[in-house]
């Protein structure tokens, strides 16, 4: 449900509506070790989803929520991407063999 711009969702616990992004359960931290935080950031990214109600505190999976305002799956994301990235090396190599035979 989108809400003024905002997505929301509805608790099935005490059935109160708020919004995802401001109570997602996994945040990207900091971290002591170098290239930690992208343990943290890879954590959020699958778990995008999860949520904390916080009326009542409960951690559950939002159908609601989405990645880049489209897609339900992180791994659809990634799929995209590694798609994209094949057309653009498919469309040089292509450009190389006709321009230069």
């Amino acid at each position: 449900m989108r809400i003024n711009g905002s997505s929301k969702t509805k608790c099935p616990e005490c059935s109160k509506t708020f919004d995802i992004h401001e109570n997602k359960s996994r945040k990207i931290k900091d971290s002591v070790v170098p290239g930690g935080w992208f343990f943290y950031a890879m954590n959020q990214f699958e778990n995008f989803s999860q949520v904390t109600c916080p009326f009542c505190q409960k951690t559950y999976r939002s159908e609601e929520a989405r990645l880049f305002v489209v897609f339900k799956s992180p791994y659809t994301v990634v799929i995209v991407c590694l798609l994209f990235v094949g057309a653009v090396v498919g469309c040089l190599v292509l450009l190389k063999t006709f321009l230069h035979p």
